[in-house]
């Protein structure tokens, strides 16, 4: 398994062509549990989204696309830590859907703070591709 190409081809290659987007919406002012289901089933209706995870927090209370920024850059961290009535969304799709999530999530009545296209760093393909060819490995000699 050789591994050539743009960081895009090599993400396609490495990740199956899955792509992820972070998506940020304000803090519904009223009816929250409803707006967020009508949200939440918006995106889920959405033709090439595969998966749609709730922003989770960890001990500290950071997301995980706030501990991604924290990892990545001091603005982004600033700017994440800043939004303290923010509702996060991971979205996993086939191709670029973004203009399809805006125009869902505000049918829906939700208010879109931040959205944005996840892309996976040169380090991130690195550590992903050997942890592949690892896996191959291990799996040739168990059948040897």
């Amino acid at each position: 398994m050789g591994a050539a190409g743009s960081i895009d081809e090599l993400s396609a290659e490495i990740f199956g062509g899955k792509l992820e987007i972070f998506l940020t919406i304000a803090e519904p002012m009223k009816d929250r549990k409803q707006t967020l289901d009508a949200v939440r089933t918006a995106l889920e209706n959405i033709p090439d989204i595969e998966k749609v995870i709730d922003g989770q927090t960890d001990a500290s209370g950071r997301s995980e696309q706030m501990q991604y920024a924290a990892a990545n850059s001091f603005e982004e961290t600033a700017a994440a830590e800043s939004r303290n009535s923010m509702i996060l969304f991971t979205l996993e799709c086939g191709s670029d859907v973004r203009p399809d999530v805006v125009s869902a999530v505000t049918a829906a009545g939700g208010r879109i703070f931040e959205i944005s296209l996840h892309r996976h760093s040169l380090d991130a393909l690195y550590k992903a591709y050997f942890r592949k060819l690892k896996d191959q490995e291990v799996v040739y000699e168990s059948q040897n």
